[in-house]
């Protein structure tokens, strides 16, 4: 099932979005198994901005505190992140591979890092964190030490998300494929763009730090190719080595983003081909130091 064009909806509860999915996600969703295994391991989350703005980035610092039951085990661990809304849908979420992996854990150690995740322009409002950690071989849930959601979630955090600034907003304006979304992140908008696409951004009149989301298929390819992004004059370029997904922050002067209400960014990729799912500009005076860390600075 592919849902088209949700980004371009206007403010309102999640419910009314989630009521299309429920046919045909609901079928596909079995209840997690009840967790067996205990690692004596506390998980917590911070984020910042705090409070966010709905369609910005947030850096979210995770903490896992290994307690002295812990034992280490070559599992291969993978840990689930569910940003709910206050009626129970899961709007994103940002699963990962802990760093450094829960195999090399120790007892008594405390291990600390941090992501980059997206709110969503259109979902204001309170978000209840729940994570997880599951076996990557079975889809197995283990208990941790925090408060139990059910079906081996645990609440860690809330982020409260205001609603979006005015004066914020992307126009992909060419280059790129109609929005399409996976069944499996319905709130997500993904554009493929080939060679080049233009994104117009609005135009913030003041230092900015242009945020970019995406991936490349680069299967096939001879070399790995370069993303250039270019504004005007201004030019940075960043490697694509694999197909993972990457999030970089381009910080660019006022002077570059030229006196139209709009401010042009241009994206070109040596070869493959690149999907988009989320191009910010914002002031550079509000972009938290932990946001502009966790990305890939050029």
């Amino acid at each position: 099932m592919i849902l088209r064009g949700l980004e371009d909806m206007a403010p309102r509860s999640s419910t009314a979005v989630a009521a299309l999915l429920v046919a045909s996600l609901s079928a596909c969703k079995r209840p997690a198994p009840p967790p067996t295994l205990s690692l004596d391991v506390a998980p917590s989350a911070r984020f910042s901005p705090e409070p966010a703005r709905a369609g910005e980035p947030v850096a979210v610092t995770y903490r896992w505190t290994a307690g002295p039951r812990f034992q280490p085990a070559p599992t291969p661990y993978v840990a689930f992140v569910h940003f709910v809304a206050a009626d129970g849908a899961v709007l994103f979420t940002d699963d990962h591979t802990p760093a450094p992996p829960v195999s090399s854990w120790e007892a008594g150690a405390i291990f600390e890092y941090t992501r980059l995740v997206f709110t969503h322009r259109q979902f204001p409002g309170p978000l209840t964190v729940r994570l997880g950690l599951y076996d990557s071989r079975d889809g197995r849930r283990v208990a941790l030490d925090a408060e139990h959601a059910g079906q081996g979630a645990y609440r860690v955090g809330r982020l409260d998300v205001l609603p979006h600034r005015q004066r914020q907003g992307t126009l992909f304006y060419s280059g790129f494929s109609e929005p399409w979304t996976h069944e499996q992140q319905p709130f997500e908008s993904f554009r493929w763009m080939a060679r080049e696409g233009v994104v117009a951004c609005l135009n913030p009149r003041a230092d900015a730090v242009l945020f970019l989301r995406g991936s490349a298929d680069v299967g096939g390819v001879a070399a790995p190719p370069r993303l250039r992004v270019s504004v005007g004059d201004f030019r940075r370029e960043y490697l694509v080595e694999s197909e993972a997904p990457f999030t970089l922050a381009v910080p660019i002067d006022e002077e570059h983003l030229g006196s139209q209400e709009y401010t042009d960014v241009i994206l070109t990729l040596t070869e493959g081909r690149l999907s988009v799912d989320r191009v910010v500009l914002l002031p550079r005076t509000d972009v938290a130091p932990e946001a502009l860390a966790a990305a890939a600075v050029l």
